[in-house]
């Protein structure tokens, strides 16, 4: 299954890659095809163009979103789980979708 991870990046230090990467790292041992914005988006790219971006993999690419702490806070993420829940893509925190892999369950 693949997830996209949402969360808040922009205004964040380091555009939030360490949180990002630690639940790629936790999804893909859970036996996930996980992706991040920073995966495919370039340093410096306007917010209009990594919104572009953004929606353009999470709708071609992800069966599944994986929410972020804190993504509620984030005007982006937010536009990104409108636009998956709009499209009828399962969405659940890291831990969530973890737990599933663990019981061999789906959501």
């Amino acid at each position: 299954m693949n997830l996209y991870v949402i969360g808040p990046v922009m205004g964040t230090p380091g555009l939030n890659r360490a949180a990002f990467e630690e639940a790629r790292s936790r999804l893909v041992a859970a036996g996930y095809n996980a992706r991040i914005p920073h995966d495919f988006i370039p340093v410096g790219a306007s917010r209009e163009l990594a919104m572009r971006m953004s929606l353009h993999n999470l709708l071609d690419n992800a069966d599944g979103v994986a929410l972020l702490d804190g993504w509620i806070g984030s005007e982006g993420a937010r536009t990104e789980y409108e636009v998956a829940r709009a499209c009828g893509i399962e969405m659940l925190g890291v831990r969530s979708w973890v737990e599933f892999a663990r019981k061999g369950a789906r959501p």
